[in-house]
């Protein structure tokens, strides 16, 4: 089950790559359930991939971090599409999910990619492009080097591939306030990119 943005209005859901009924925020949860299998499950952490309900629904991001919190691994979180604003998300995080979980790495924003199976642009939730790090730096033969703890940041590992435009991209003072929240942003930095 994955959720991507048809348009910068209006999500699309898919399910098994065919539009249909969005699924409910605790089918997607009890998706999730399979993570609490840590025998049969190693994982270093739970990608969110955009399905995080909206700015004032908060069941889904709430049983995501429960569930992170039980089986003791980081949850890679993103904002919801209708949060598109630096104030807007420091409110979801500080006062909607009042989130102090230090398993928590909030991402923040959805960013545009080209989708060659539709031949158009889509917003993405920002977790597919730190999924995308995280893979890069584990693999040694990318040089990362397999170092899975690390955080998918910096100018090495922190570099989206593949991201044409963002919806909101912060500025270094913004960045600073963002990061004071415990909230990551993608921005573009000049010299080095996206």
């Amino acid at each position: 089950i994955s959720t991507i943005v048809g348009s910068a209005l209006s999500p699309v859901s898919m399910t098994k790559g065919a539009i249909g009924a969005t699924p409910t925020s605790g089918q997607i949860l009890s998706a999730y359930q399979k993570c609490r299998n840590t025998a049969l499950y190693d994982f270093a952490g739970i990608l969110s991939f955009g399905n995080v309900g909206t700015m004032t629904d908060l069941a889904l991001p709430t049983g995501l971090i429960s569930l992170a919190e039980e089986v003791r691994t980081r949850l890679f979180l993103d904002n919801p599409f209708d949060v598109d604003n630096m104030n807007d998300m420091i409110e979801y995080r500080d006062q909607n999910l009042n989130c102090s979980s230090n398993r928590v790495l909030m991402y923040f924003d959805w960013q545009q990619a080209y989708d060659a199976a539709l031949d158009k642009y889509r917003y993405v939730p920002p977790t597919v492009f730190v999924g995308t790090a995280i893979a890069y730096m584990t693999n040694a033969s990318s040089g990362g080097g397999g170092k899975l703890w690390n955080a998918p940041a910096g100018n090495d590992f922190g570099k989206i591939w593949n991201a044409t435009g963002s919806r909101y991209d912060p500025e270094e003072g913004e960045r600073d306030t963002l990061y004071s929240h415990q909230i990551n942003p993608l921005a573009t930095i000049p010299g080095l990119g996206r």
